[in-house]
């Protein structure tokens, strides 16, 4: 059970929340309305709700800032006594702001991800998750694997160097389970046996790698990412991960330049089961698209869309995360104050990953920082308008709106008219009305190609 202490020294206010915690969770719940604060207060407590005022305790501020490990808190109080808690909690990592008028299913969301991350962090992550196809052509595993139950139980399923088949796998694919996981500490060897295996299938050209095997699969490029994405985020950026990024955005360029069917494997291919890695192959395969209709078709600008887009997301580790388009979408208002940092930030984290790889084309960089600038000049990280936005920026931003549309919302031909005409009336100057004319003419040759589509679910 939880437990969680309530300050404030407004006794109707303490029990109006008391209450409404008790209407939804069995929690235990502390109400203290003392002005003298107690550390001691603080103890064996998973979350503190703090009303703040100029009068709240210095002593309980400073606490709060400096105990370790910091204790989850959730500011209560005006939009003015919120704006100055603000200023002096700006150091505390786990913090949540509740205004009195705010509605209290929020509160209950805010309540509900930290006792969540707080049963969490009991047990520290230790695993990388590993597509099961991986394994389809694995005889001897060199390292232990095991099967996820739930956030805090994971399963031993094969030992070192056992002996497998692939009927021992295959069974795991019938019952949909996607992922198999490793210990961090083995992650690293997964990640050089793939490339090892993958070597027959690259051939050095200069100083890029280029695909020889037209085998290669849209849904072969969408497991790299993934792996790549985990790699990152787990153990950094390595070798490897490079490796198999060239790889990955390689056969993907050139599925698209073999087929301009494509919309026919990405139905195939673009089953909302993995959001972040689809959603990047699907938005490579539209910006490539649009440029190939622009006045600025060139496989250089080519190779920094696929480039971009492969990476655009790349430190973002959740679904909820990635899909955020802006500051006022819902789903970024109903994020932790910590996520919504990382939602923020992480367009310059993708730019600081792609700086680290030698020979990228500066134009990568460009497009990772303003793809969440929009038309407006309201987006995130400079609010830049439509007259500072790079043209290949341009291109992706249109090619993110539409992604995001077919992975939500399928692609029927009259839906994707409809888009397209409402973009029109959106985007009527500068480098976005480049690249809503270039939809234009794509969409127009390939509605008749996405006609026996349906809804991605």
């Amino acid at each position: 059970m939880s437990k969680i202490i309530i300050f404030n020294k407004d006794e109707n206010l303490s029990e109006y929340y008391q209450s409404a915690i008790h209407g939804l969770y069995d929690l235990e719940t502390m109400i203290s309305q003392h002005e003298n604060y107690s550390p001691e207060l603080l103890k064996d407590k998973d979350v503190a709700i703090i009303n703040y005022d100029h009068k709240t305790s210095e002593i309980l501020t400073k606490y709060c800032l400096e105990t370790t490990p910091r204790i989850p808190c959730i500011i209560t109080g005006t939009e003015e006594q919120i704006f100055y808690a603000k200023k002096k909690f700006k150091t505390h990592g786990l913090l949540e702001y509740f205004t009195h008028h705010d509605s209290i299913e929020l509160l209950w969301q805010k309540i509900n991800r930290f006792t969540e991350l707080h049963k969490r962090t009991q047990k520290k992550k230790e695993f990388c998750k590993v597509n099961l196809s991986f394994f389809f052509s694995t005889k001897t595993v060199f390292c232990d694997i095991y099967l996820k139950v739930n956030e805090q139980k994971y399963i031993k399923i094969f030992n070192r160097y056992d002996e497998i088949d692939f009927k021992d796998i295959k069974k795991y694919d019938h019952k949909n389970i996607r992922y198999l996981y490793v210990r961090e500490r083995d992650f690293s060897l997964i990640m050089k046996k793939l490339v090892e295996e993958l070597q027959p299938i690259m051939t050095s050209s200069s100083q890029a790698l280029t695909i020889s095997n037209k085998s290669l699969s849209s849904v072969f490029s969408i497991q790299l990412q993934e792996t790549v994405s985990e790699s990152i985020n787990k153990l950094g950026l390595n070798g490897e991960a490079i490796e198999m990024t060239n790889l990955a955005i390689n056969s993907t360029l050139e599925l698209i330049q073999s087929n301009d069917e494509i919309f026919n494997i990405l139905h195939d291919v673009i089953k909302g089961k993995n959001y972040i890695s689809e959603h990047s192959y699907l938005l490579t395969y539209i910006s490539c698209s649009l440029l190939k209709e622009s006045p600025y078709s060139d496989p250089d600008n080519n190779l920094c869309l696929s480039i971009a887009a492969f990476f655009h997301d790349i430190s973002l580790d959740t679904e909820a995360k990635a899909k955020v388009q802006s500051t006022d979408d819902y789903q970024f208002k109903i994020l932790g104050i910590k996520e919504q940092e990382e939602v923020l930030e992480h367009p310059e984290a993708a730019a600081e990953i792609v700086s680290k790889i030698s020979g990228i084309p500066s134009e990568v960089q460009t497009i990772l920082l303003q793809h969440h600038e929009n038309y407006e000049g309201t987006g995130f990280p400079r609010g830049l308008d439509y007259k500072r936005i790079h043209i290949l920026s341009a291109i992706f931003n249109v090619a993110h709106e539409l992604a995001l549309y077919f992975f939500e919302s399928g692609q029927d031909p009259q839906n994707v008219r409809d888009i397209i005409d409402d973009l029109s009336q959106k985007y009527k100057k500068g480098n976005y009305k480049v690249a809503i004319q270039a939809a234009k003419k794509v969409f127009r040759l390939k509605t008749s190609a996405s006609s026996n589509l349906k809804k991605v679910s």
